[in-house]
């Protein structure tokens, strides 16, 4: 599947009205969208708060596989700027993350505070010749555990491009 906006992708697959789990869906798109696209900028530009408008420009919010849950066609989502991918999905049970990073960089280990929050996850969509191996792999149940580990995780990065 070729990535495409998350906008776009959502008006051409409207998920049906009787499906139970409709609005869940359309939720866990917006707090991607919301969520994620702007703190991911502005936290990548913070030394330079005119930069995060720019920013906002380059990180968009694409689509590029899909998986099924509850019987609704749902997202995989990714998220690219510089030299670091972030790719998740949702089930209605969990949030699975994949993540790239920078060659010369090395995977953090998680922090222990959040190691509680991790949990073995089902990547549908997410693998099996669609993505190459990431250095990252984990799974959270609620959206502020991906979000927490999102944050630090990007810390660590700009941590890393400074030196």
């Amino acid at each position: 599947m070729e990535p495409i906006l998350l906008s776009e992708w959502r008006r051409e697959h409207e998920v049906s009205k009787d499906k139970l789990w409709k609005d869940a869906a359309g939720n866990q798109m917006d707090w991607v969208q919301q969520h994620l696209q702007y703190p991911v900028a502005v936290l990548l530009t913070k030394d330079d708060p005119d930069a995060t408008m720019h920013c906002m420009d380059e990180v968009k919010v694409k689509v590029v596989s899909t998986h099924t849950s509850k019987s609704i066609l749902l997202p995989v989502y990714c998220l690219e700027f510089g030299e670091i991918k972030l790719v998740l999905r949702h089930n209605f049970y969990d949030w699975c993350l994949k993540i790239w990073l920078p060659k010369d960089m090395e995977a953090p280990g998680i922090p222990k505070y959040m190691d509680m929050a991790t949990q073995d996850g089902f990547y549908e969509g997410m693998g099996d010749g669609v993505l190459p191996d990431s250095d990252i792999q984990l799974c959270f149940r609620t959206p502020e555990e991906v979000y927490s580990y999102i944050w630090w995780i990007l810390t660590q990065y700009r941590v890393w491009r400074k030196q």
